[in-house]
């Protein structure tokens, strides 16, 4: 380290090692026996910018001025881009200043490096910034064009994006001053994560089933092969290398027929769910001429393809129902409780390359814990109040095996009225939804 490399708060240090540090937001995932990891010590300010602060020097500017201020720092780098183009070692010092002036944006901010090629990214909370890639975008714009709109787009590789229009210094330096507003934001999110996922650590096991009580078997999902237009078999699951998907696939969606067994998978759910728990069941077809047809299905998300609806609805006002709609697509889509409803699959476009096995065992998760009370739901307060929802899998031993979590916008389609109804019901329920009662 260079004695010069004092500018930021503490020493500098070596680069973190790639796959070392984290912006926090992981997804908990329980093993029985699996030891704690240390996390790593996060890495504020890196060492090597030093032959960048002699050429900032040299050519009058403050480097104080520069890590104090994105926007200075970057019109800086627009201003001598052939001289960082041109020498491999100043360009390197100057990506690392970079970093360094993002991280002291926010208490909460660290680096870690993303291996071979780009040198490392700097973060927090859900948002991370591939420094060489801004640097890349501004020394790429002549000195001349700014101000003139050229070359606006995006500036870094995690959502750094200036907006049409807007010089690239000056969309990068809003971008990363609306991060650093956000640190408050990002605390209360984690803080609240934590507190998520502490809850689904300590979850208690369900209760084994009677003896003699039905038990959920996976009906067999029917096997196809599928081919391209050239005629060459579609290896659904294991379709894209690691350059990922075609561009072209996003807007795709080839053979959707194979997740026809979805539909009899859920229906084998229903089967079970009827068994071996106290529940009422109502199925509700959309052929106006078919029994019971022609309704409108109140779903949290409606869809346009939906030709059947069955509500499983247990006895316990304390336990959360499910809903299926079955889609012509064909997939199914469960709405559980009284705030979130999970398509199977999401998408079905060739890019997410789902396939009928996976989405089964997606399915019969979420079903699962639901009738073991292993499901809460949440719902913010305020105007743009966000809904999250946690979930933890068993094995039939009632040991953990993972859970999945999730949070975003109460769903626009939902009226004023379903939202208060459902804070009523969720503020009833402190320790989240409980577990189905079994038929006797």
């Amino acid at each position: 380290m260079s004695a010069q490399e004092d500018l930021f708060d503490g020493p500098a240090v070596p680069m973190p090692a790639p796959g070392g540090g984290s912006f926090g937001w992981e997804v908990f995932s329980a093993e029985a026996d699996a030891a704690p990891v240390a996390a790593p010590a996060p890495v504020r300010h890196v060492e090597g910018y030093a032959p960048f602060l002699a050429f900032a020097r040299e050519r009058g500017a403050s480097p104080a001025d520069l890590a104090g201020d994105p926007l200075t720092l970057l019109r800086f780098a627009l201003l001598h881009a052939a001289a960082l183009n041109e020498d491999a070692r100043l360009r390197a010092a100057a990506t690392v200043f970079l970093g360094n002036a993002i991280v002291a944006l926010r208490t909460d901010a660290n680096w870690r490096a993303i291996g071979a090629g780009r040198p490392a990214e700097v973060g927090a909370g859900r948002m991370s910034f591939d420094v060489g890639s801004i640097l890349d975008a501004i020394t790429a714009i002549p000195p001349n064009s700014a101000g003139t709109g050229a070359g606006s787009g995006t500036v870094a590789g995690s959502g750094a994006v200036a907006g049409s229009g807007t010089p690239p210094p000056e969309g990068a330096a809003a971008m990363l001053a609306e991060w650093a507003a956000a640190e408050q934001d990002d605390a209360r999110d984690a803080a609240e994560q934590e507190r998520r996922l502490e809850r689904m650590r300590a979850w208690p096991a369900p209760q084994p089933a009677p003896s003699g009580a039905p038990r959920y078997t996976r009906p067999a999902l029917p096997a196809s092969d599928y081919s391209d237009a050239a005629g060459q078999p579609i290896p659904y699951g294991n379709r894209w290398g690691a350059d990922g998907p075609d561009p072209d696939s996003y807007s795709r969606v080839s053979h959707p027929e194979r997740f026809a067994g979805l539909h009899t998978v859920a229906n084998a759910l229903i089967d079970y769910l009827e068994q071996a728990y106290a529940v009422s069941v109502w199925r509700e077809s959309a052929v106006p001429d078919a029994p019971g047809g022609g309704f409108d299905p109140p779903l949290l998300h409606a869809q346009d393809d939906v030709v059947e609806v069955v509500r499983v609805v247990p006895e316990s006002p304390d336990a959360a129902s499910l809903s299926f709609a079955f889609t012509a697509f064909p997939g199914v889509f469960v709405e559980a409780g009284v705030l979130h409803t999970f398509p199977h699959p999401i998408c079905g476009c060739d890019a997410c390359d789902d396939t009928a096995e996976a989405q089964a065992v997606e399915l019969e998760e979420l079903v699962l814990a639901v009738v073991n009370g292993a499901y809460t739901e949440e719902l913010g307060s305020g105007p743009g109040a966000e809904v999250s929802h946690s979930l933890v899998f068993f094995d039939e031993n009632g040991a953990q095996t993972g859970s999945r979590s999730g949070s975003g916008g109460a769903p626009t389609t939902v009226s004023a009225e379903r939202l208060a109804a459902a804070s009523a019901t969720l503020a009833a329920l402190p320790h989240g939804w409980r577990a189905w009662p079994r038929r006797g």
